[in-house]
Formats: C-alpha cells, structure tokens, sequence
C-alpha cells in the first residue's frame, strides 16, 4: 500500500512539474504583452532586459579575447613547422587566432628569428587574407644562418608584453600582453 501511495505521489509530482513547465514555455512568449503593458507602472529591469544585457555583455566578451597563436605550437622544439624554398630560405607560417595589426608585427622588434650565426635574423613579413596567417621567410639561407653541430636549432619569439607587444586588430594584446610566445625548430644534421 505504502509503494502504491508512493507512485502515485511521484506520478502526481511529475506531472504537476510538467503542467508546470508547459505553462511556462506557453506564457513566456506573451510575457513581452503583459510586460508592455505594466512597463509603465513597473520599474524592475524585466527578464527581456537581462537577455539584451546579456547579450552585450558577450559581444564584449569575444572582443576582448586575447591574441594567440594557434600554430605553431608555442614552447617546442620541432624538426615541422617551416620549408625551404629554392633559394634556401626557410619558409615559416604562423597562424593567429584573430586578424593581427600589421603595424605591431615588426621583425627584428616584436618578432625575432634567432639562429646560432645570427641571434635576430632579417625576415621577410607577408599576411594572408584575413591578416590572421602570417609568412615569415628569411632573408639569408640556411648556410649563412645556421651552424649545425650535428643539428641547427632555432627559434621564433613574438613579443608579448610592453613596450613593443603583437596586437590583434582589435587591439587586443599577444598572450593578453603576460608572456612572450616562443617556438624552436631544428635541422637535423
């Protein structure tokens, strides 16, 4: 008997709570009527209000994002990630996650390819479409920048924080402007 009294009590509790929820999946689309016509005699922001203010709030929330490099991974060394081209130049592409501002992007200041014969190495800069790829080839070849004993290991240093950091578009800083991004590369000799 107690079992009995029992399930009915659940299955009552069930379907006062879906009763429930169809009431309210019903009444929320009429609830901006009724709110247009109290609006006037209420002054509490209205649920209507919170959801403009949320979305705001995400808008904001996306521009704000910090730049970051999504390849090549940061802090590795790795025999990938770079090609030579005919000339014997090395080839880098490096891929941001939001359009990065040219301006900021100055090799030999905010960013720096260290080889063992020359620690800030001249390259050449080009962007792709949206400004968020970025090709770094080197001006020298790969005789006049590496020693290789066996191997030649290199690195890729974007800056991340004051003066001279990478900065998005949107002005937001490489790394949120905290840490530098580094990645290595090496030659096997």
């Amino acid at each position: 008997m107690l079992t009995s009294n029992l399930l009915h009590i659940t299955i009552l509790g069930v379907l006062i709570l879906i009763t429930f929820a169809n009431f309210a999946l019903i009444a929320f689309p009429f609830g901006s009527q009724a709110e247009a016509a109290t609006a006037l005699n209420n002054t509490k922001p209205s649920a209507i209000d919170a959801i403009k203010n949320i979305t705001k709030n995400l808008v904001n929330i996306s521009a704000t994002t910090p730049l970051q490099v999504v390849s090549p991974p940061a802090e590795v060394i790795s025999p990938n990630g770079f090609a030579g081209n005919p000339a014997g130049q090395l080839v880098f592409y490096v891929t941001f996650n939001k359009p990065v501002d040219r301006s900021t992007l100055i090799p030999g200041t905010s960013l720096i390819m260290s080889f063992p014969k020359n620690l800030n190495a001249p390259v050449t800069v080009t962007y792709g479409f949206d400004d968020d790829v970025v090709k770094i080839v080197t001006n020298n070849n790969v005789n006049e920048l590496c020693i290789f004993q066996p191997d030649c290991v290199w690195t890729l240093a974007l800056d991340g924080t004051a003066p001279n950091s990478v900065k998005a578009t949107d002005g937001a800083l490489l790394n949120d402007g905290f840490r530098d991004y580094w990645t290595g590369f090496v030659i096997v000799g």
